[in-house]
């Protein structure tokens, strides 16, 4: 991605905004749009590991899931989704690019 520090600004910016606003709740959103930066930072990853891979896929089957009960008006997933959600908040999506940033 970028070199040095100004590579670690997008995912410490990610980090921030976790820390300010998904601390008591991830919404659909958030697990939309987070999941789509991990999908997009693991495309341009030299070798993807399986479990990144996995984690990218399963954050993007959330994701539009998330994305189409939103855009369908619907009030509420089941509380395991926002449970599972957890796995694509702003700080630990933010804290894996940086994490796989510094290992290559």
């Amino acid at each position: 991605m970028g070199s040095g520090i100004v590579g670690l600004l997008a995912p410490a910016a990610l980090i921030i905004v976790g820390w300010l606003v998904e601390h008591n709740f991830v919404g659909r959103i958030s697990i939309f749009t987070n999941s789509l930066a991990i999908n997009i930072f693991a495309f341009y990853l030299p070798n993807v590991p399986y479990y990144l891979a996995w984690y990218c896929d399963f954050g993007l089957i959330m994701g539009i899931l998330g994305l189409l009960f939103y855009a369908a008006g619907k009030k509420k997933l089941p509380g395991i989704y926002y449970d599972l959600g957890w796995l694509y908040s702003s700080i630990v999506v933010g804290a894996l690019v940086i994490i796989f940033t510094i290992i290559g």
